[in-house]
């Protein structure tokens, strides 16, 4: 008998059933090691296995490695034997048995589990050095990924403890240690396996999703002052929401942000993203107006073949589900589309339209003249490198001449039938017109008010005889009444008190220094400003909360007659005064969409996110201070209504600023001048006049 046959003989005798036969992925110092790691990978695995859309570990298996092992073991490898572990001494058993407790079998394929193989991500889309760690089914990475710890860190895919059950380093790249964010077996906790599928999943997104954002765009259509993603909605920018959005919905932690028009307006907004909490790095579209493929194909090398989400820059989501969509990493698609159902076929007309067959898209139409279906497709998108082929691939679209993302979209979903659908709940608006811009308003501002606080700032001098019943008249529709008097020697603050206001007692130089003051100390969301001398009622404070929902700033108007007592000074010269300085206002900022009747009036209400963007402008000391509010929100680009408010005559004393004409004519004065300096400074390009007291 030759030797060879000699050997062949003794290595059959060995993996005879019940005879300990040794695992050929482990050394003979490491059976027992072996016997326990082979648990914990059969219970992942099988975990893995049993859900839909499980990865199998043979879709990631590239060509094999010449291994160590001798020849013997090579050609059992090509066989595709199994042998049994030596702690185990049980025969091997058949694909989809169940493993005998509790000892169970060693089902490590030597074709498919040998150190030094080459293991394909399918979301990285690159072939990636991985070591397998022995018979645990887990992979440590080299591909490119961020790392952790020392020479000696682990893989923290693997069961307590962070480390593989075989203990192996991970390997290193660069002076940092690399992990495979993909590896399709995740541990097994207590709970089974669906608690082990949402740990990897979470672990997943947390660890590997870049997000991305375009904000290239011109919008000319909704904004020409400034780049589009940069209009306030709610308290923040439309880019600034959907940073936050992708951070909070997918885990991301840095985010590559595409600019264009106005590029350094975006960069200087928006920084190196610690103020949101991320990290963003920009990529530049030189030519954004020839369609979203280019401005994908521009972030391309910043993505470094990860996957990634995605979010138009110019749209708004209102109480969406984008955290369901990051579990969907999971069904190993090329993209995955958000879509939602439109019964109005303009709306669909205006984005694109797409075709499912179940949760499957099967095609997709950019802004089709007479759409199909009702599935309306959103911006919000998750994708993997092969994105960037499928663009490469896609010639530009004939009725624009753009390269459009939508048809690299419908080119991957016929070609590999890989893209899926996401059903979008909550409220969307992709806005790309002014009327669009004030719906988004509308939506985020409504939600905001109903769990919005309201605080009413008073300003008093000298008023004892009216603060008792104003502050009654406005305690029952505000959660905050607060009283700032500058100086009163007549028992004002007493007074306040007694009714049940905050009093604040100062000493300040004017009336717009007391508004300020009070402001800056009000605690609510909603902030709003009421004379101390009666003339206004709370009866109207529904009427600005309510038009607060699409405005920013809501200011009263006096000049409705029917709405005006009997007994007030608004009338004759006083009105004409007031409409003509209004007009004024209007004529110089012609560009803004704002109607002015009353710049005199101070009742008002504001948000406290927009008071803040207004803060650094605001330094009038005396009545200047209405005007100079309406001005500064015009110079800002925030939003501005008016809104017709009942004018009652004084309950005591006289008027400060037109008690008679005299006194007019100087206010007046005061207010016009303001007015103009403001204006000729934003012509210049001065920045604001710092504030004088703390924001």
């Amino acid at each position: 008998m030759s030797r060879r046959a000699a050997r062949s003989s003794r290595s059959r005798s060995r993996s005879a059933p019940g005879r300990a036969a040794r695992c050929c992925f482990a050394s003979a110092r490491s059976t027992e090691r072996s016997a326990r790691t082979t648990t914990r990978w059969w219970s992942s695995h099988s975990s893995r296995a049993a859900r839909p859309g499980a990865i199998s570990p043979r879709r990631f298996a590239g060509p094999a490695r010449r291994s160590s092992a001798g020849p013997r073991r090579r050609a059992k490898a090509a066989a595709g034997e199994r042998t049994t572990c030596a702690s185990t001494r049980a025969a091997p058993r058949s694909a989809g048995a169940s493993p005998p407790s509790p000892t169970p079998v060693c089902r490590s394929t030597p074709s498919r589990l040998r150190r030094g193989r080459r293991a394909r991500c399918r979301w990285s889309g690159a072939c990636a050095t991985a070591t397998w760690s022995t018979c645990s089914g887990r992979v440590e990475s080299r591909a490119g990924r961020d790392g952790w710890g020392s020479p000696s860190a682990r893989c923290s895919t693997g069961p307590a403890g962070g480390s593989t059950s075989s203990g192996t380093s991970l390997r290193r790249t660069g002076g940092r240690a690399r992990r495979c964010a993909c590896c399709p077996h995740a541990p097994t906790p207590a709970g089974g396996a669906d608690d082990a599928g949402a740990a990897w999943r979470s672990r997943v997104s947390a660890m590997d999703l870049h997000g991305l954002i375009l904000a290239g765009g011109r919008g000319s259509r909704a904004v020409t002052h400034l780049p589009k993603v940069m209009l306030p909605v709610g308290g923040a920018t439309l880019v600034e929401r959907n940073v936050t959005l992708l951070r909070d919905a997918f885990s991301v932690r840095e985010v590559v942000v595409v600019v264009g028009h106005l590029a350094e307006r975006v960069r200087e907004h928006l920084g190196d993203g610690s103020r949101l909490g991320v990290r963003i790095r920009y990529a530049t579209c030189d030519r954004p107006e020839r369609g979203l493929g280019l401005g994908l194909l521009a972030a391309e090398p910043l993505l470094r073949r990860r996957p990634f989400a995605t979010i138009l820059g110019d749209e708004v989501y209102v109480g969406s589900n984008h955290e369901e969509l990051a579990r969907w990493r999971e069904r190993d698609a090329d993209a995955v589309v958000a879509v939602r159902e439109s019964p109005d076929p303009e709306q669909v007309s205006a984005n694109y339209a797409v075709e499912l067959d179940g949760d499957r898209v099967t095609g997709l139409v950019e802004k089709p003249a007479r759409p199909t279906t009702r599935t309306m497709g959103c911006g919000t998108y998750l994708l993997g490198p092969s994105i960037f082929d499928a663009l490469r691939a896609t010639p530009p679209s004939r009725r624009s001449g753009r390269l459009e993302l939508t048809d690299a979209l419908d080119r991957l979903a016929r070609d590999t039938r890989n893209v899926y659908a996401f059903p979008l709940a909550g409220e969307y608006v992709n806005v790309n017109t002014r009327e669009d811009h004030a719906r988004a308003r509308h939506l985020v501002r409504a939600r905001q008010l109903e769990q919005a606080r309201v605080s009413v700032v008073i300003p008093t001098f000298q008023e004892v005889e009216t603060i008792g019943a104003v502050v009654a008249d406005f305690a029952d529709r505000a959660e905050q009444v607060l009283v700032v008097d500058n100086a009163s020697s007549d028992g004002t603050a007493e007074a306040a008190r007694r009714a049940g206001a905050e009093v604040e007692e100062v000493r300040l130089g004017g009336y717009g220094d007391t508004i300020r003051h009070g402001l800056d100390r009000a605690s609510g969301d909603v902030l709003v400003v009421v004379e101390a001398d009666g003339s206004f009622r709370a009866r109207d404070l529904p009427k600005l909360l309510e038009y607060a929902k699409d405005a920013d700033l809501v200011v009263g108007t006096r000049t409705a007659r029917p709405l005006n007592g009997v007994g007030t000074n608004m009338h004759g010269v006083v009105r004409a005064a007031n409409i003509g300085a209004a007009k004024l206002m209007e004529l110089l900022w012609m560009s803004a969409p704002v109607r002015l009747t009353d710049v005199g009036c101070t009742y008002r209400a504001l948000w406290r996110d927009a008071y803040a963007t207004l803060r650094p402008w605001l330094t009038g000391t005396g009545p200047e201070a209405a005007p100079e509010m309406i001005a500064a929100a015009l110079i800002s680009g925030l939003s501005v209504l008016e809104v017709p408010v009942g004018y009652h005559p004084r309950r005591g004393g006289e008027s400060k600023h037109s008690a008679d004409y005299a006194h007019l004519a100087r206010t007046a004065m005061r207010m016009m001048r303001r007015v103009v300096a403001l204006r000729a400074t934003t012509w210049s390009g001065a920045p604001p006049t710092e504030p004088r007291g703390g924001a």
